[in-house]
């Protein structure tokens, strides 16, 4: 698989230090949609904290906005 070129240029998220790399692999029709929006109440709070963190390393890595 390796001499076919399988994998190559995949970079595997924890290998990296924040254990993240912000490879996205959705087709183009799906990459910026939305499909869950956490609530401000309950464990939903964490959620959305999560979900900003995980944003905003993305942003960082990637240098995109999402």
């Amino acid at each position: 698989m390796d001499q076919l070129g399988y994998g190559e240029g995949y970079d595997y998220d924890h290998s990296n230090k924040e254990h993240y790399s912000g490879q996205t692999f959705l087709p183009e029709a799906l990459k910026k949609k939305v499909f869950y929006r956490p609530g401000e109440f309950g464990f939903e709070k964490e959620i959305k904290k999560r979900i900003d963190y995980w944003a905003a390393l993305k942003a960082k890595l990637t240098g995109s906005k999402s």
